[in-house]
């Protein structure tokens, strides 16, 4: 499902789309080719592991061998995208399993992407669904 309001809130949701299916391959380079130089990228903590921001490339490139490390499994599914302004909201589900200790997550998930010029310039995984749509909307 897509709700979108414009041209440019199409073509963002298109650069979110783009970055989950390059994460889904765990292609660094496609992943920060939809990002601007300074994005940062803010994951969700657990109580497994604790995470502070990421920024720019080369955060990006950390965030994923984090991953690698913390997770045997990582797996992320989008089923709807919406999109305000230069904003876009995509829920799903992520499935996680730890690699050591045993630690399994399957959880609904909510990623809000801002974005200036057709990339990325901040991503924030967001826990609550009311949260996540005061992000979408700018309201945090």
């Amino acid at each position: 499902m897509l709700e979108a309001c414009g041209q440019v809130s199409d073509s963002n949701v298109a650069v979110v789309e783009q970055l989950f299916a390059a994460f889904e391959r765990r292609d660094a380079d496609a992943i920060v080719a939809q990002l601007d130089p300074e994005a940062v990228f803010e994951p969700a903590s657990m109580e497994i592991v604790a995470r502070a921001p990421y920024t720019g490339h080369a955060g990006m490139r950390r965030y994923l061998a984090d991953l690698a490390m913390t997770w045997e499994e990582f797996r992320v599914s989008i089923h709807e995208y919406r999109a305000v302004g230069d904003r876009v909201l995509a829920l799903g589900r992520v499935y996680a399993r730890a690699r050591s200790p045993s630690f399994i997550a399957d959880n609904e998930i909510a990623f809000v992407w801002r974005l200036r010029d057709g990339r990325i310039v901040h991503g924030k995984i967001v826990s609550d669904p009311d949260e996540a749509e005061r992000e979408l909307r700018g309201s945090t």
